[in-house]
């Protein structure tokens, strides 16, 4: 689904590809009018879950510094 999509926010360079999963499945979320504060999908591995929540909480921490 996002094999061929260029992340808002690049990501971490020492990431393991789990994370970057995740990470880029929440950047794209957010990029299109999702929510901060939503829920990752069931079933995910820890490492994927992990990219999802800390892309999304770069963009609440974006959010509130405005």
């Amino acid at each position: 689904m996002l094999s061929n999509y260029t992340p808002k926010v690049p990501v971490p360079a020492e990431s393991s590809a789990r994370y970057r999963e995740g990470w880029l499945y929440a950047d794209w979320y957010s990029s299109h009018g999702g929510s901060a504060d939503a829920d990752s999908p069931d079933g995910w591995p820890e490492e994927k879950y992990e990219g999802w929540w800390d892309r999304l909480a770069l963009e609440t921490r974006a959010a509130t510094t405005v």
